[in-house]
């Protein structure tokens, strides 16, 4: 995954980005020694030039066993030593239960249940410096009784809330986030295939349906990415708190290069996006990855990141994001670190 990242990065190299890595894969080797003292020189290369270490917060909760060994007070130090800012993925609100806190449906109680799970690390004092709202409205809507997902997540763990109660949950969530770490950068990210993006001149770029008989169909009706995104940071204004400072785009290559998007070229819509996003005050990044490749090998997941990077600013003028990520949720790559 690293390598994915330098070489992705390596498309920008005389670009002003903002470089975000995030290693939350559970099968992925080298978790317990990632940061321990032997294998700072590899880290230290493979890290130069990233601005943000980005962890899922329920690795650092030590919920999942591939993560519960890591010294996170020595890995905030260490990453802190290479300049490297810390930042937090939390899926509030995830329609997949926590193992140790159920799904509350309450912006506030969710964001103490969320730093409840990171006390340990802020009491070493490191403090994230990021922090990214995972999936906010998509993980919160109202899917239809005859919904195929529910084969995959309980009824009773979903919200179902509307576009304006999710925008007031998170809203609330952030102020109290804010008021525990307040000079946290704090933004979201929504699967964009799932949503419709209308443009200011009323171009609309739609939903896809579902990629799979085996799988279920996630995209949303009604839901339009850039008005949900307005409806938050109006949620966050009538609280008194500041916009949001930044918006990722969760869209791996096979839904841009039409592999499971009916032949659609899903980099038009990231395009559209982008500037849609950009209107509305927010600094847009995109996540780079390849679902095909997180399934079958490494060396496919750093050959379609590459292609996924390169084809993204093909598509779109050379427009590229303010902030470029990469991650895998997939069961691979297989290694953080390259090998010796």
């Amino acid at each position: 995954i690293i390598a994915a990242l330098c070489a992705t990065m390596s498309i920008w190299a005389s670009s002003d980005r903002t470089l975000h890595m995030v290693a939350p894969n559970p099968q992925a080797d080298g978790w317990s020694t990632l940061f321990a003292p032997e294998n700072r020189p590899a880290l230290q290369s493979a890290l130069e030039g990233v601005h943000v270490f980005k962890l899922m917060i329920n690795c650092i909760s030590n919920e999942f066993s591939y993560c519960a060994q890591t010294d996170w007070g020595e890995a905030g130090r260490t990453l802190q030593g290479l300049n490297v800012d810390i930042g937090i993925e939390a899926g509030m609100f995830s329609g997949l239960q926590s193992r140790t806190l159920p799904n509350s449906c309450n912006g506030t109680q969710d964001a103490l249940d969320d730093l409840a799970k990171i006390a340990h690390l802020l009491e070493t004092g490191v403090e994230p410096a990021w922090w990214t709202m995972d999936s906010l409205f998509q993980h919160t809507y109202a899917y239809p009784d005859n919904w195929t997902g529910w084969r995959f997540q309980s009824r009773s763990d979903c919200c179902n809330f509307t576009v304006t109660q999710a925008a007031d949950a998170g809203a609330a969530y952030v102020a109290q986030i804010r008021s525990r770490l307040p000079a946290v950068r704090i933004g979201l990210n929504e699967p964009v295939p799932w949503y419709s993006v209308t443009t200011s001149n009323g171009t609309v770029f739609p939903a896809i349906g579902p990629t799979s008989p085996a799988l279920p169909g996630y995209g949303m009706t009604g839901r339009d990415l850039p008005a949900v995104l307005r409806a938050f940071n109006d949620a966050l204004h009538r609280l008194g708190e500041s916009p949001a400072e930044y918006f990722h785009a969760d869209q791996p290559v096979e839904f841009s290069i039409g592999e499971l998007d009916q032949g659609n070229n899903g980099y038009h819509k990231l395009g559209a996006l982008q500037l849609e996003v950009e209107k509305l005050g927010l600094t847009f990044g995109k996540y780079f990855n390849s679902q095909d490749g997180g399934q079958q090998s490494d060396e496919l997941f750093y050959q379609r990141t590459i292609l996924d990077a390169r084809s993204y600013a093909a598509y779109n003028n050379d427009r590229l994001p303010d902030h470029v990520i990469v991650e895998s949720w997939f069961p691979l790559p297989s290694h953080l670190l390259p090998r010796p």
